[in-house]
């Protein structure tokens, strides 16, 4: 590819001296030695200006440029291979942290079923509440019979002693006849 404009000289450092530039507006360059002489190519042109350049302090400029390079790509890459480890390890935990949340619902899930079905049957055990009326009228009914138990031993025991002085009575003629039916009989 030919351009009808020359290519502009790479930048030179500073203190380093401007590579020369070739006279004219079309350099040319001759063919073979001796020869006709035909115009030069652009990438002929930058090619010289180049050579020119590292010939001069140029080269030592370039190694410089390559090094600061190589050292942010180098700085770069471990920057890049450091963040995509802490993104696996933050993964990672988050899977791990995922999961052990996952089973603890699991297991807390488990366990409130159990509990509802432990109450289900505690409720499934209780009385219903005519087995609850039935049982309180026979609690009435037995706090009757024993209110009237213990009136009936109050009474009892109240014609218990009134009979003591009659049984006492009796005892004595008994007495009293086995006396007189033993002193007969003797």
């Amino acid at each position: 590819m030919e351009s009808s404009t020359p290519p502009q000289p790479p930048e030179q450092p500073a203190g380093s001296s401007p590579p020369p530039t070739p006279p004219g507006d079309a350099p040319t360059k001759p063919i073979a030695p001796g020869g006709p002489i035909r115009p030069r190519t652009d990438v002929e042109v930058v090619e010289e200006a180049v050579e020119e350049a590292l010939e001069h302090d140029g080269l030592r400029t370039v190694r410089r440029w390559m090094v600061v390079l190589s050292i942010w790509a180098l700085a770069a890459t471990a920057i890049a291979v450091i963040a995509f480890m802490e993104a696996r390890d933050a993964k990672t935990e988050a899977d791990t942290a995922r999961s052990a949340s996952q089973a603890n619902i699991e297991r807390v899930q488990q366990r409130l079923r159990d509990d509802v079905d432990e109450l289900r049957t505690d409720v499934d055990r209780l009385p219903t509440q005519a087995a609850v009326n039935q049982l309180q009228t026979r609690i009435r009914k037995a706090q009757r019979d024993a209110t009237a138990a213990r009136d009936d031993a109050t009474a009892a025991t109240s014609d218990a002693e009134g009979l003591r002085p009659d049984i006492e009575d009796l005892e004595r003629q008994v007495n009293s006849l086995r006396a007189v039916v033993n002193a007969r009989g003797d």
